[in-house]
């Protein structure tokens, strides 16, 4: 559960459209909708006989919509119909649905398993992904400004681009997959060359500077909405920055510029070849970002850019190490603190694309009270496979992920596993403790009762949960927010690394 709506919403609708989406009338929308929250409340009321049939309507109403086919499975996983959430599971690899991440870890799924066909369908599903996004690579076409759309201000190209975007959310489920991608990608393309069009024709406008900033804004937003699907169009983006910083020389804008740069050719996807060749075009891809970094700090700096360039420097270090704490990657992480300050924009930005080698290089300040009034720090749990779990009893998410937590603890807490749980729970105690009596959480938990503005989430900059985040046992981050099974199957790995009592001896909590 996320503080940032807007951008987890832009999230949830890339989710929801990575299956092949409903096409029908408005009026077969409203209908597929209402069947929808219907089926949300039989679910939710554990009627799932109900639950089938409603799924059943929707699967009749847009056979073509694998979401309706994987929701019907889970339906019939949970009626304990097994056989028949296999046909359905079926139906919806051979109309589209790909995430084999979700489907590998849903818990609606458990009952399917141990059968055969389960794993082959994750394979098909693997298999749809793969080839989702060959089709999709192929959808960007840059239009040549002189054909794109005249505007006399930018207010009004703007608004334009708004309503543009608002008509094609308002109607997304009437669009198949490829066709909404298309859409929407075709209107940041036509958006940067009307920008660019307004840029040429009125070459003393005011704003006109405002204008070359709305194409740097509206580029990375372009690669940022490909990007959860590894469909990075880093060379596109980079040559966008770079035609602003040929054509502003003197606006106060460069260094965002000089920044998406960067940030676009660290993106760029990885180029075709062996390991060997991918690996050596990463590092070139490296190198020439760093280039990028490195100007910004030696011309801009005191700019939240130039601030931004040294964590970029950072992970770039971090990465270019293996992974590593090497004194490297310290050097950067102390110019990145002297030059952030308390830059609440800086350091929100850093978490968000950094949080690994961040927390890592932090992590001697986690300290906290647990509910004994005990000192709990993780540089005393070194030689202990660490959870920190930022959570709140209100939390739906957090909450689904309990009995997962519970696994892992009941099966590797005497090997040397321990979690930390750390409550955003509001100001009431007494209810607080009731909750982890009441669902039997066992281990120890730090709370102060001021739920968003609780002091540990403050300076991990977290915004949404549940943030878990996995430590090995030399304290090294190995995992970001890792759930369901695959949160367990990790844990096991990490304790039998070096394994059992000798492990959990060495990191006895204080």
């Amino acid at each position: 559960m996320h503080r940032s709506i807007g951008r987890v919403a832009a999230i949830v609708l890339l989710s929801s459209l990575a299956t092949a989406l409903f096409a029908g009338t408005p009026k077969d929308v409203k209908r597929y909708r209402k069947l929808a929250e219907q089926a949300s409340e039989a679910q939710a009321d554990g009627n799932f006989k109900k639950l089938v049939k409603l799924r059943q309507r929707q699967a009749d109403l847009a056979p073509e919509d694998s979401s309706v086919h994987y929701n019907l499975a889970c339906a019939r996983a949970l009626k304990g119909d097994s056989a028949g959430a296999l046909e359905a599971l079926t139906t919806a690899v051979d109309t589209g649905w790909m995430d084999a991440e979700h489907a590998g870890s849903d818990s609606d799924l458990d009952s399917l398993r141990e059968l055969a066909r389960f794993d082959s369908l994750l394979e098909g599903m693997e298999q749809n992904e793969s080839e989702w996004k060959e089709r999709t690579r192929k959808l960007h076409t840059e239009l040549e400004p002189a054909n794109a759309s005249a505007f006399e201000s930018l207010e009004k190209l703007n608004e334009s681009f708004s309503a543009d975007e608002t008509r094609l959310y308002a109607m997304s489920t009437l669009y198949d997959m490829d066709s909404f991608y298309e859409n929407q990608w075709s209107i940041y393309d036509n958006k940067i060359a009307s920008l660019k069009r307004y840029i040429a024709d009125h070459p003393d406008a005011a704003d006109r500077d405002a204008a070359g900033a709305e194409i740097l804004k509206t580029a990375l937003a372009y690669n940022e909405y490909r990007d959860p699907w590894g469909l990075h169009d880093g060379p596109w983006v980079q040559q966008q920055a770079l035609w602003f910083l040929d054509t502003f020389a003197g606006s106060e804008h460069r260094p965002e510029a000089m920044l998406i740069a960067a940030q676009a050719r660290l993106m760029s996807a990885p180029e075709e070849g062996d390991d060997e060749e991918t690996a050596a075009a990463a590092g070139t891809r490296r190198d020439e970002a760093e280039n990028y970094l490195t100007t910004l700090i030696a011309e801009h700096g005191g700019s939240s850019a130039a601030a931004k360039a040294c964590m970029w420097r950072m992970r770039i270090a971090y990465e270019r190490a293996g992974k590593e704490i090497t004194p490297e990657v310290r050097e950067h992480y102390e110019a990145f603190c002297a030059a952030c300050g308390e830059d609440e924009d800086v350091l929100d930005y850093a978490w968000e694309r950094a949080r690994n080698p961040l927390f890592e290089l932090e992590r001697d300040q986690f300290r906290g009270t647990d509910l004994d009034g005990n000192e709990l720090t993780l540089s005393a749990m070194e030689g202990k496979v660490v959870l920190v779990d930022f959570w709140a009893t209100w939390c739906g998410p957090c909450i689904q992920e309990l009995p997962h937590l519970k696994d892992a603890y009941a099966r590797y807490a005497e090997q040397g596993f321990e979690i930390i749980g750390v409550s955003l729970d509001d100001d009431d105690r007494e209810a607080f403790l009731e909750e982890l009596e009441e669902r039997e959480i066992s281990w120890p938990q730090i709370y102060d009762g001021k739920g968003w503005e609780a002091e540990l989430a403050q300076r991990y900059r977290v915004s949404g949960i549940p943030t878990m985040i996995l430590l090995d046992r030399q304290g090294k981050v190995v995992d970001v927010d890792v759930r369901g099974e695959a949160l367990v199957e990790r844990i096991g790995e990490l304790v039998g690394e070096t394994g059992g009592s000798a492990g959990a001896a060495a990191g006895s909590a204080p």
